[in-house]
């Protein structure tokens, strides 16, 4: 597989042909036009995680295209991000680290299949609550706080899949937690929880939910984690 440095219409043709031989990943930089050809592309993933930024034209085009991957972006202006918004598959935005509120009311709208933004790390509990309106998966591992009227809106929303970076969880937290009603909720941060949390989480299916992070937990807790249903 060779690695290029900007994906020009020459690269973008060439990866339609041959995707296993073209690595878009390493690319910085992308013309409009090969955006364009590769919004034609309907393969399961774009991966173009080496792209530092976009323009609205070309961040248009590729939402014509299947899943996305755009790692390497680490801040949205607003143009680019309605273009995004449009997506109606999977976008990977997890090297974003700050966001306005201007933005997550854009992707508020987002009907895509799931949206992750794993990277977030300076954004307000406000803006979180205006990104919670859309039922896309969401991913934001990231959010290792967040106030329990966010989390509420985050879990009761329509979605199928949802990734938080919560380490600790209150009784409280684990109650709203129970209105999951997905098929996907990750909470792989988590480091310890009481037998009280441990009794509400019981409630969800272990199917749904995951605890990877949990590795050091009382007999208690174990006991009632093995009562999942």
């Amino acid at each position: 597989m060779s690695d290029y440095d900007k994906i020009d219409e020459e690269l973008a043709r060439k990866f339609l042909e041959d995707p296993n031989y073209v690595n878009l990943s390493e690319a910085r930089k992308i013309t409009d036009k090969a955006a364009e050809i590769l919004g034609t592309c309907e393969r399961s993933w774009i991966k173009s995680d080496g792209l530092k930024s976009l323009t609205a034209a070309a961040a248009g085009h590729l939402s014509c295209a299947g899943a996305l991957s755009l790692k390497g972006l680490e801040e949205l202006e607003e143009d680019v991000a309605v273009q995004l918004a449009k997506h109606r598959d999977t976008v990977n935005l997890s090297g974003v680290k700050t966001a306005s509120e201007a933005v997550m009311k854009i992707f508020s709208k987002y009907e895509g299949y799931r949206l992750y933004l794993d990277g977030l790390i300076e954004v307000s509990n406000d803006s979180i609550k205006i990104l919670a309106s859309t039922s896309a998966g969401l991913g934001l591992s990231s959010l290792s706080e967040i106030s329990d009227d966010t989390l509420e809106l985050l879990v009761r929303s329509d979605r199928d899949f949802l990734r938080l970076g919560l380490q600790k969880i209150s009784k409280e937290q684990a109650r709203i937690l129970g209105f999951f009603h997905g098929e996907n909720l990750e909470l792989d941060s988590v480091v310890e929880i009481s037998d009280d949390v441990a009794e509400s989480l019981a409630r969800i299916s272990s199917s749904r939910i995951s605890l990877g992070g949990l590795h050091d937990f009382s007999e208690s807790v174990a006991e009632r984690l093995g009562s999942m249903a």
